[in-house]
């Protein structure tokens, strides 16, 4: 079964950083006042998934605008082969969205849900 066994966030729109560990196959439950950043964490999530995320928002417009660094998302996806890292994140000189697998810069999303 794949599921996310960790997940971080680094200036990712309301958050300057979080974090959810050990994430075990199953229910995750997220709960809060409105306003607590709930959905930020699905988009965030969605976007390793194909397609540009949940809200289909521009790299630009995800980024946290208190922050100096770049957004990021990166995960610990544990898969039926074993653990696979995986990122994606804005990249400032292009203003465009980078994906990440094992450290290696990919072309397309497309090469990470080969992965999964």
């Amino acid at each position: 079964m794949v599921h996310f066994a960790s997940f971080h966030l680094t200036s990712f729109r309301c958050y300057d950083r979080a974090a959810l560990e050990r994430l075990t196959p199953g229910l995750v439950v997220l709960y809060g006042p409105n306003g607590a950043g709930k959905t930020n964490i699905l988009e965030a999530l969605s976007l390793f998934a194909p397609g540009r995320g949940l809200r289909s928002a521009k790299p630009m417009e995800i980024q946290n605008a208190d922050m100096r660094d770049p957004w990021a998302a990166s995960a610990v996806i544990q898969t039926d082969y074993g653990p696979l890292q995986a990122g994606t994140g804005l990249d400032p000189a292009s203003e465009k969205r980078t994906i990440r697998i094992e450290g290696q810069t990919v072309r397309s999303q497309t090469q990470l849900a080969e992965h999964l």
